[in-house]
């Protein structure tokens, strides 16, 4: 059977890597907010957000939602993709049944 809807499929791998990418810059983003990522040349930690472990886990939380949802927009474009060719699979097995059906009868 041919492969169909191949711009749809570049699109759905394109939103579950960009779903992974916002979820790996939403841990970024939390990590610089706690003040993980250096110290000044005074010795102390420095943040680049100074929001603290509440607005770190925030910031994930809403990042990791967001990345969620677009590796599921992703998925959900793979799913139609599939039923859609389940769909035309079943209509060409059906119309070979109805034929294999209609030759075996006998004409009155």
């Amino acid at each position: 059977m041919e492969s169909r809807f191949g711009v749809l499929r570049f699109i759905s791998v394109l939103y579950k890597l960009f779903g992974i990418l916002v979820l790996v810059l939403a841990a970024f983003a939390a990590l610089a907010s706690l003040g993980l990522f250096g110290i000044n040349r005074y010795g102390a930690s420095y943040s680049l957000v100074g929001l603290g472990f509440f607005g770190a886990a925030i910031q994930f939380i809403g990042g990791a939602i967001i990345a969620a949802g677009l590796y599921a927009f992703g998925e959900l474009i793979e799913l139609f993709i599939s039923t859609e060719q389940n769909t035309r699979t079943m209509a060409i097995l059906m119309e070979r049944l109805l034929k294999q059906q209609q030759n075996n009868q006998p004409r009155i």
